[in-house]
């Protein structure tokens, strides 16, 4: 399938269903330049990480996120290097999905949560 028709998949699912969903593209040369864009069209970038490197205190707790907050815009790093320390730098918020016997989780399975 091609990603075109995912996407048509995605929001036939999501109109089905209620959900709301906002799907917006932007060109930009690196990742820390579209949270900045994400944060100056309203949205907060919340970082998915499990340490801050010193940026802020450390993560809270996944469940203690506040979903009735609207804009949220999450943030993944890769699952080897986390994410960049200057794409963490432009995110509002850190948060960390706790898990046993591994440091992180797969991407996929991060973002399925």
């Amino acid at each position: 399938m091609r990603a075109s028709q995912l996407n048509a998949i995605r929001i036939s699912m999501a109109a089905r269903h209620g959900w709301p969903l906002r799907v917006s593209t932007c060109a930009l040369p690196d990742s820390a330049g579209a949270v900045k864009v994400c944060t100056e069209h309203g949205y907060l970038p919340v970082c998915v990480e499990n340490d801050t490197a010193g940026l802020a205190n450390p993560p809270l707790p996944a469940e203690e996120l506040d979903l009735t907050v609207p804009g949220m815009a999450f943030v993944f790093g890769a699952e080897d290097t986390g994410v960049p320390f200057e794409v963490a730098e432009a995110c509002a918020q850190f948060i960390s999905i706790p898990c046993r016997g591994k440091g992180s989780l797969n991407i996929s399975h991060a973002v399925a949560l």
